[in-house]
């Protein structure tokens, strides 16, 4: 696909992403995606009825999950762990720990 050029369905798509963008532009573009998003899932009918309005949580510099556990604790903080399972890594990190002591 040609950038300039539309779509199969007769839609542009978005100009390519600045490499310059500063911090101040990065938020100002993350408010406008998520105000976009949000406007999306509460006034089209089709996602209106199947969706609760998304709520938007703080970034995780990927930095930080490249580290298993690490990962294993923002997903836990995320509640995409079961709590058995989330008790099951915990108790096998905490032994873990306890054996290089």
């Amino acid at each position: 696909n040609n950038p300039s050029t539309p779509d199969d369905d007769g839609t542009s798509p978005p100009p390519p992403r600045s490499t310059t963008a500063t911090s101040t532009t990065t938020t100002t573009s993350t408010t406008a995606r998520h105000e976009q998003i949000t406007c999306m899932f509460t006034t089209h009918p089709s996602l209106s009825t199947h969706f609760h309005p998304p709520v938007f949580s703080p970034g995780v510099p990927s930095r930080e999950i490249r580290n298993r556990i690490k990962l294993l604790e923002y997903a836990n903080k995320a509640c995409l762990i079961p709590d058995g399972e989330w008790k099951a890594i915990d108790r096998a990190l905490k032994e873990q720990q306890r054996s290089c002591e």
